[in-house]
């Protein structure tokens, strides 16, 4: 998938060293993280020509998040009939800001070439209470 940046700004995030997540990263510590700086979402194109023309339609989407504020994340996709909510969850920041891991299955999933969003992740932050 390609993720599309325009309101985006990528930085390292400091994760711990070889666990969770950092068993995949390069230096064993650091991984890419995509900070919003501007909107409410941002999306992806699914550039894989396997997945793409609605070809797979039975899917499951895993993604992490670095929750830093209390927020609601909706991540929708590409069906045949246009685009649909996927996914709704409420992470609650605790102690200190941490990875979340979330996945979910989808069976009506139709990916095109020609679309821009396949998969479309909107944020709305809560104030603390």
């Amino acid at each position: 998938m390609e993720l599309h940046t325009s309101n985006l700004r990528i930085e390292d995030a400091l994760i711990v060293p070889n666990s969770g997540l950092a068993k995949d990263s390069q230096d064993g510590r650091r991984l890419p993280l995509a900070r919003m700086i501007d909107g409410d979402s941002y999306w992806l194109k699914m550039t894989d020509p396997e997945f793409q023309n609605g070809s797979i339609q039975d899917v499951e989407v895993t993604l992490y998040f670095r929750i830093e504020n209390n927020c609601t994340v909706e991540t929708y996709y590409r069906s045949p009939s246009g685009m649909k909510l996927g996914d709704s969850v409420t992470f609650e920041l605790e102690d200190k800001p941490s990875w979340k891991e979330r996945r979910f299955r989808i069976s009506d999933a139709n990916f095109e070439a020609e679309q821009i969003a396949g998969i479309r992740i909107k944020v709305e932050r809560h104030l603390p209470s």
